[in-house]
């Protein structure tokens, strides 16, 4: 059961997002959730959701100058 104890924070976020109840039984293990690593950048990486809003450029059109 201790060998689980680390994964305890990630499945409270899960039934947290999905609407469920979460157990006392579980908080007491601790919502603790480890950082995950890239193996690009290790830790110093910004994950970005999937509801995220899309990128957008900005143009600068210098010629309509008046």
């Amino acid at each position: 059961m201790k060998e689980n104890k680390a994964l305890s924070g990630e499945l409270i976020n899960v039934l947290r997002e999905a609407g469920q109840n979460v157990p006392t039984n579980l908080l007491n293990f601790g919502t603790h959730v480890k950082k995950k690593e890239s193996k690009l950048y290790g830790a110093h990486f910004k994950e970005i959701s999937a509801d995220a809003p899309k990128a957008t450029k900005i143009t600068f059109d210098s010629d309509n100058e008046d």
